[in-house]
């Protein structure tokens, strides 16, 4: 078993069985491959640990990692590219950790990939970073997929479940989701300030309170979404706009 802390400055592979035991930050202009059938399980607490702030709009940095539990934060770029019988998995034991970070103008780049968990949101992407998600699954956090300052996140097929919220955008992130299936969460899709949230073919299924809120001048645009037999229940706050 590999295990990995610390910072990544040039490029590093991860394959087979990786444990993370402490934060690991890919810097910016590095890059960090994970190879099919890999799987990533994380220490209960960090041997080494880094604070990570992302812009705000109110003008003040606001801390994104989690300094109690494992984090992998990208700066520069992630590849995880899966194969059939040969998936990625992060957590798959259930453990605790912190989640992906994408911050500062990083990228992502993800196929066929589990992931589980994270203390918010399984994948966050912040401050103009731009994640790329095909056939990927993600499940049990408050948030599935968060974008937020400038940030563009696109999901082709997959899955996303047992959630509070599936998808957020805010801050003027956009989010442009195909295909995908929202199930077993409290809600589907949420947008807010000036952000915009564009889904196409998207099915809904089992979610508690709500299909999608948007508020404060926010858009969510839906098109050809399968609400699996239910009503679509939409809530608008302070101007925001839903064309479904």
């Amino acid at each position: 078993m590999m295990t990995w802390s610390g910072v990544i400055e040039k490029g590093a592979v991860w394959e087979g069985r990786v444990q993370v035991v402490g934060d690991v930050v890919v810097a910016a202009g590095a890059r960090l491959e994970i190879r099919p059938g890999t799987e990533i399980s994380f220490a209960p607490r960090p041997s080494w640990s880094c604070a990570v702030f992302r812009g705000a709009k109110e003008g003040y940095p606001i801390e994104s990692s989690q300094r109690e539990l494992c984090d992998v934060v990208v700066l520069g770029t992630l590849e995880a590219r899966a194969k059939e019988g040969a998936p990625i998995v992060f957590a798959g034991q259930g453990e605790a950790w912190g989640g992906l970070l994408f911050i500062g103008g990083s990228a992502g780049r993800l196929h066929g990939v589990f992931i589980n968990g994270g203390e918010e949101a399984v994948i966050q992407s912040f401050d103009r970073s731009r994640v790329a998600l095909r056939q990927c699954r993600l499940s049990g956090a408050r948030w599935g997929l968060l974008a937020r300052g400038l940030s563009e996140v696109e999901m082709l097929g997959g899955m996303i479940a047992s959630l509070e919220t599936g998808v957020l955008t805010a801050e003027g992130a956009v989010a442009r989701l195909n295909g995908a299936l929202i199930k077993g969460s409290r809600g589907g899709l949420a947008c807010e300030d000036w952000s915009l949230l564009r889904a196409m073919g998207l099915r809904l299924q089992g979610l508690s309170d709500y299909s999608m809120i948007a508020k404060h001048r926010a858009w969510g645009v839906l098109s050809g979404v399968d609400f699996a037999g239910e009503a679509p229940r939409f809530i608008r706050l302070d101007e925001a706009r839903i064309d479904a």
